[in-house]
């Protein structure tokens, strides 16, 4: 929740901080702005200042730096706040200097004037972001991604709006290409970006942490991905859902701000461990449907088997929705790409058929197939499961950078397919333990392997006549 604001123009800015004595922040700001053009116009700013924060209540000659007790308070923690997360829009800013566990001061920037209020909370920083961006859009994305070479970006980038126009209305241009060529018109021909940086207040050096390029649609957010340029020199154009975007931003922040406690919150959310299950159980009814689709083989007693296949699936599911509900220390998203993109669809649907019937085939004497290829996708993933309690991080990368390689190719796809075919139960398992603290990690670990096997145990009961 955030506290009422106060207001100061930069002069009064620049005079409150001087007052309490960070000349070097004031510095910076006054050749910033190009405040002070002459040493001789130094006395009549600071005059002027002064007066300006008198008019507005904030004077108080009792205090050292003859500021109100509230404004100086905020002053020093503007100052000495070590984590900062700065967002800009077109012309405004919105800075998020992060104090001490969940609190944090806001400066919003438009015109030369700063509103600068406490926030005691991070559940708004969700809200915060939408209101920022003026993106309230619900709707689902359609657009493909699109990658243009870094040299001619940098062209584009430097292009007059007419041109720009002409592209985006020419008919052979990609329908994808024209509507972000009319989203940076828009925009004044600029890129917005969310920069996380750390500063320190005695030497005023600041370290950038990480920086993500974005562009505002009416129904979704552009992202701009940079990781390739330094493998093959392009860039990736992305639509992303708004809340999908913003989450994610949500998701960093907690993370760079290192608000949470150390392993459990005891905050809940219902709505992300609901998810979870819905999306687990859906999974799960797949599983249960292939395994009906040989009921004509199965053992007289198989419904027994069959029923504690699904109820241990079921208990750890909810299990893991419920580690997935809660706020943890760690915070661990995937990649913002899709991995399933319409142009590599046809090299999946090749991929999982060449795949399924080798290895449903090679076991089809004992397990008839499609069963057979359930009994070698479990175990594969419990080899994973198991590499994973060793060296978590490392199999949860190896998987993102297959899968999520934003790169077009045939091989690309082909590897990208075949990482999701045999490993992908066990990173969907991965991602959400990686929130956990260590020992907690790997209990769930040993546990999940301990069901996948029990898993694997029933299968074969259930085929044991075969």
């Amino acid at each position: 929740m955030l506290d009422s604001k106060i207001t100061l123009t930069t002069q009064e800015l620049v005079a409150a901080l001087l007052l309490c004595r960070y000349e070097k922040a004031a510095e910076d700001i006054i050749h910033e702005q190009q405040l002070i053009r002459d040493e001789k116009d130094i006395e009549p700013f600071s005059i002027h200042a002064e007066n300006l924060l008198k008019q507005k209540g904030h004077w108080d000659d009792d205090t050292e730096s003859n500021l109100k007790e509230g404004l100086e308070s905020i002053i020093h923690l503007l100052v000495q706040s070590k984590r900062k997360v700065r967002c800009t829009h077109r012309k405004k800013e919105m800075i998020i200097h992060h104090v001490q566990k969940d609190e944090m001061v806001v400066e919003e920037i438009e015109k030369q004037n700063h509103s600068i209020s406490i926030l005691k909370s991070r559940e708004p920083f969700l809200e915060m972001l939408k209101t920022f961006y003026h993106s309230y859009s619900k709707k689902k994305t359609e657009g493909d991604i699109f990658q243009m070479d870094e040299d001619s970006f940098d062209e584009f980038h430097e292009m007059e709006a007419e041109v720009i126009k002409r592209m985006a209305e020419d008919p052979k241009t990609h329908p994808t290409s024209s509507q972000f060529s009319f989203d940076f018109l828009a925009n004044d021909q600029e890129l917005d970006n969310i920069s996380f940086f750390e500063s320190d207040s005695i030497t005023r050096q600041s370290r950038l942490d990480q920086v993500v390029f974005l562009l505002r649609n009416d129904n979704f957010i552009w992202h701009l991905g940079y990781e390739n340029i330094k493998k093959n020199g392009s860039l990736y154009l992305q639509p992303v859902a708004v809340n999908e975007y913003f989450e994610k931003i949500v998701d960093t922040m907690n993370e760079f701000f290192d608000l949470e406690d150390k392993g459990f919150l005891f905050k809940f959310s219902f709505e992300k461990s609901r998810f979870l299950w819905l999306r687990s159980n859906f999974i799960l009814l797949l599983l249960t449907a292939l395994l009906l689709l040989n009921k004509p083989y199965w053992e007289k007693d198989a419904n027994v088997m069959f029923f504690m296949f699904v109820f241990t699936a079921e208990l750890f599911i909810i299990l893991l929705s419920l580690v997935y509900g809660f706020q943890t220390k760690k915070t661990v998203t995937r990649p913002p790409s899709r991995a399933i993109r319409k142009t590599n669809i046809p090299i999946g649907i090749f991929v999982f058929s060449i795949f399924s019937l080798f290895f449903g085939f090679a076991m089809s004497g004992d397990i008839p197939y499609p069963n057979s290829a359930l009994i070698i996708y479990l175990t594969i993933n419990m080899v994973f499961a198991f590499v994973s309690l060793f060296v978590p991080t490392l199999i949860i990368k190896l998987y993102e950078t297959n899968v999520y390689d934003e790169s077009n190719g045939l091989v690309t796809d082909f590897f990208r397919y075949v990482a999701i075919l045999v490993s992908s139960l066990n990173y969907e398992v991965q991602i959400v333990l990686a929130r956990l603290p260590f020992v907690l990690q790997r209990l769930m670990g040993v546990i999940f392997i301990a069901a996948l096997l029990w898993e694997l145990t029933m299968i074969g009961l259930i085929f044991e006549n075969n």
